[in-house]
């Protein structure tokens, strides 16, 4: 895995400030003109609550007017999490401003190629992990007959319309695909994934089902079995395991797919 994704660095800095501007508005909703100090202690089952007065000294609060000590607390909250965003914040803008995201991968690649052929990385470049990861998923692995060849942009033969579409996605994306390889399970069993893909930000590899006959119930039941034993693999549905849907009355939705690539691939 790469040391640092500057795009989730930057996802982070974006959810803190959004949720720093959430906790200013909090402020300013609750209306406290003066701040008070709460106190509490626990009496059996519940809570006994006191305000602290200017003198020092605290006053209890009664059970009917715990609506009040809530306003007060609630805004404590506020504030507190407000400073604690607002750090968080500035921290990041200054790591974001000084932190050089390619200075440590970049170091192999800026050698000359005379040095970088004696060298083994401890940090491979993107191609290198490529290369690697394809040994790793070589492709057309399932020798089931094939019914159907479709070719695929970059020159491999698929089992369906759908597959070359898909396979057309990933390269148009620049994402390392393998067609078919196979995959042990923990149960012993071997399977042929339609692909598997690397999400090269994340250096993780992630498998993708196409399943192409939904309106068929014996296809249906055993893709749902198929999908139980991956995650029982740790090839979780919706974490490194896509799947597209289609059926004789529902296409396949390419603009949902375009939106699973971003969310898990790129």
């Amino acid at each position: 895995m790469r040391l640092f994704s500057k795009l989730s660095v930057i996802e982070e800095y974006n959810t803190i400030k959004h949720l720093a501007s959430l906790s200013e508005k909090a402020i300013k909703k609750t209306h406290i003109a003066e701040e008070r100090a709460i106190y509490a202690s626990k009496c059996k089952n519940s809570f006994q609550y006191y305000f602290r007065e200017n003198n020092g000294n605290r006053s209890f609060v009664k059970s009917e007017d715990h609506q009040s000590v809530r306003k007060y607390v609630q805004h404590e909250y506020n504030v507190k999490l407000n400073k604690a965003l607002t750090r968080n914040k500035h921290i990041l803008e200054k790591f974001l401003e000084q932190y050089d995201f390619s200075g440590a991968e970049g170091v192999y690649e800026r050698m000359p190629e005379a040095k970088r052929v004696l060298v083994n990385p401890i940090i491979p470049s993107d191609e290198q992990f490529i290369e690697e990861w394809k040994k790793q998923f070589p492709g057309g692995q399932n020798t089931f007959p094939e019914e159907a060849i479709y070719e695929t942009e970059n020159g491999e033969s698929v089992r369906s319309k759908s597959e070359k579409i898909l396979a057309d996605l990933f390269l148009k994306h620049g994402i390392p695909y393998s067609y078919e390889p196979h995959v042990s399970l923990s149960n012993g069993r071997t399977v042929y994934p339609d692909f598997a893909l690397l999400n090269l930000p994340q250096r993780k590899t992630v498998f993708w089902e196409h399943l192409g006959l939904l309106s068929n119930e014996d296809y249906a039941a055993k893709n749902f079995e198929k999908i139980c034993e991956y995650e029982k693999s740790g090839i979780i549905l919706g974490d490194n395991l896509i799947v597209s849907t289609e059926s004789e009355s529902i296409p396949l939705d390419i603009k949902l797919i375009e939106k699973k690539l971003n969310m898990f691939l790129l």
